[in-house]
């Protein structure tokens, strides 16, 4: 995570990632947290399958896939077993 538009809790503290099922990662930053990694490239162009991506909101590992869209638009989707049981949100660059 590179950016957020609140880097600070209602505390003024930097936001830590409090839920992180591994105690010792819990006052990690949110700031610089890595939450996608193992993407591979898939047969489509622009795709990329076989990831995981954590969630700091839930502290919780899902598989993922990605899928840049001729908009420019990233579609992001975690998942758990089959990608029908998951969510997707579209993250855009910042200009």
């Amino acid at each position: 995570i590179a950016w957020l538009r609140e880097p600070n809790g209602t505390d003024g503290l930097p936001k830590v990632d409090f839920r992180n099922p591994d105690q010792s990662k819990r006052a990690q930053r949110i700031l610089g947290l890595v939450m996608l990694w193992n993407m591979a490239k898939a047969s489509d162009p622009g795709a990329w399958e076989s990831g995981r991506i954590y969630n700091p909101e839930d502290g919780e590992t899902y598989k993922a896939t990605m899928t840049l869209r001729p908009d420019g638009k990233l579609r992001v989707r975690g998942y758990v077993g089959i990608s029908l049981l998951g969510k997707s949100q579209f993250w855009e660059r910042v200009r």
